[in-house]
């Protein structure tokens, strides 16, 4: 989770009115945030798949750990 006092000063960098409800401001920034990093991780365990087909049983391991990862947060 990213702290309210940041979320509003990247707001303010962007010229983004915080005049909205601080609330709605930092659920929307954790969602942009959660969302950013399931990406990162199926891009983390897309190489480690193309490391597996290439015959490491290490990379698959890998993979299905950052996959698994994402699925308990």
């Amino acid at each position: 989770m990213i702290p309210t006092d940041e979320i509003i000063s990247m707001a303010q960098e962007c010229h983004v009115p915080v005049d909205w409800r601080v609330n709605n401001l930092v659920r929307f920034a954790n969602l942009v945030a959660a969302r950013a990093a399931a990406i990162e991780r199926e891009a983390c365990a897309e190489v480690c798949d193309k490391a597996s087909e290439a015959g490491s049983n290490t990379a698959y391991m890998i993979a299905k750990a950052i996959r698994v990862r994402g699925d308990q947060s």
